[in-house]
C-alpha cells in the first residue's frame, strides 16, 4: 500500500481532529510547569495545517509540506512553532517530485524531519521534550519490517511510549526546566502533542 496525496492528506487533517479534541488537555498539563498555553499553540498551528491543505491542489505534495513548515513558523512565535515548522521541513526534504509514499519513503521522511529538528534543538532522548517521541517513532518505524499498515502501527504505539515516558525525566528544557525533578511523574506536553499528532496518522481508514 502507498499513500497518494489524497490519503496522506487525509492523515493531517486526521492529526489535526485529534489535537483539537486534546487542547484543553494540552494547556492543562502545561499548566503545571510551563504557561498553560501549549494548547492554544497547537490550536494554531493546526489552523494553519487546515488552512494549508484546504489550499492546495492535488498535487506538489513537497511542496505542501515544506509550504505547512514555513507558514506554521511564520504564523507562530515561541520554540513550539520552530520546532513544528521544522519538522514539517524535514518531511518534505526527503521527497523529491514523488506523489506517492511508500513505506521505505515514509521512513525516511521522519529520519529527515529528525535530522532536521535536531539542527534547532539540543533536546535529545529523556529531555522530557518533542524529541523523546519523534526519535522512537524513527526508531519503530524502521525496526518495523511490514508494509504500510504496521509501519503506521508501529509510530503509533512507539509514539504513545515515548510521551508516556517522559513522566520519568526531569524537565531540563523551557520555562519547566526551571522545575527539574520537580516535573517527574507528569507527562510533558510537546510529546504528548506529537504523539496524538502520529495517533490521527492511523487513524485513517485506508479503502484500498
Amino acid at each position: 500500500m502507498v499513500l497518494d496525496v489524497y490519503y496522506f492528506k487525509m492523515m493531517l487533517l486526521s492529526s489535526c481532529d485529534i489535537l483539537e479534541e486534546n487542547l484543553e488537555s494540552l494547556s492543562e498539563i502545561d499548566s503545571k510547569f510551563g504557561d498553560g498555553d501549549h494548547g492554544i499553540t497547537m490550536g494554531k498551528i493546526t489552523k494553519t495545517i487546515r488552512a494549508v491543505i484546504g489550499g492546495w491542489p492535488e498535487c506538489g505534495l513537497r511542496q505542501m509540506l515544506e509550504t505547512i513548515g514555513s507558514e506554521v513558523i511564520e504564523d507562530n512565535s515561541g520554540s513550539a512553532g520552530i520546532l513544528w515548522g521544522s519538522f514539517f521541513q524535514g518531511l518534505s526534504e526527503a521527497m523529491e517530485e514523488q506523489e506517492e509514499i511508500d513505506d521505505d519513503l515514509l521512513k525516511d521522511m521522519l529520519l529527515a524531519a529528525l535530522i532536521n529538528m535536531q539542527m534547532v534543538t539540543p533536546a535529545r532522548l529523556g529531555d522530557k521534550t518533542m524529541m523523546d517521541v519523534l526519535i522512537p517513532v524513527v526508531n519503530g518505524s524502521r525496526a518495523c519490517l511490514g508494509l504500510m499498515k504496521e509501519v503506521l502501527e508501529a509510530i503509533e504505539s512507539s509514539a504513545a511510549k515515548g510521551a508516556e515516558r517522559t513522566k520519568n525525566y526531569p524537565a531540563k528544557f523551557g520555562k519547566a526546566g526551571k522545575y527539574g525533578d520537580q516535573a517527574i511523574g507528569y507527562i510533558d506536553p510537546g510529546a504528548l502533542g506529537m504523539s496524538l499528532f502520529f495517533q490521527g496518522w492511523n487513524n485513517v481508514v485506508f479503502d484500498y
